[in-house]
């Protein structure tokens, strides 16, 4: 079972892309991340549907766990879980929740309204609590859903990251 490689692009060139693309067809950046959210969500679901442990009359039986940072890259996943769930998967949402000062960590208006999107609809979203100290509180539970998915989603960080992951978001 071959799959087809996308091509890599260092950052510079996907701002570049998503700076061309909002020129070229001028969505607004929340737009973008639904319709990057949404088709992330559709490819994965082919997969899955494609997959011989798929039951069709029983997506939601499919493991999915979604892992979202505060930024727009856990927007994208956020939006990905919602499309998901339309199509009868049930994601399990694991947020990064906390900063090192313990002090909830500020997150994108994008984001914020997602997760009133995704409450509304009846959809979960459970939080990793970072302590400040590289440790994970309730990690046990993430690493049980970890190793019986069928699909992990990393929506923890985007194309702009910089420098090397350190401390909570590298224990995650």
């Amino acid at each position: 079972n071959s799959m087809k490689q996308s091509p890599i692009v260092t950052t510079a060139e996907m701002r570049e892309i998503e700076r061309l693309a909002d020129d070229a067809a001028n969505p607004t950046y929340a737009q973008m991340m639904r319709n990057a959210g949404q088709a992330a969500a559709r490819v994965i679901f082919e997969r899955i549907r494609r997959s011989p442990r798929f039951n069709p009359r029983a997506p939601s039986e499919t493991r999915v766990v979604v892992l979202c940072g505060k930024g727009n890259n856990g927007g994208d996943g956020l939006i990905c879980a919602k499309e998901l769930a339309r199509l009868g998967v049930s994601p399990q949402i694991y947020m990064l929740v906390v900063n090192a000062r313990r002090q909830p960590s500020p997150i994108t208006d994008f984001v914020r309204a997602t997760l009133k999107d995704l409450i509304s609809d009846g959809i979960y979203i459970d939080g990793v609590e970072a302590t400040g100290d590289g440790r994970l509180q309730r990690l046990g539970d993430l690493w049980s859903l970890l190793i019986r998915a069928d699909v992990v989603v990393d929506a923890l960080l985007g194309s702009g990251v910089s420098r090397p992951i350190e401390g909570d978001l590298r224990e995650m």
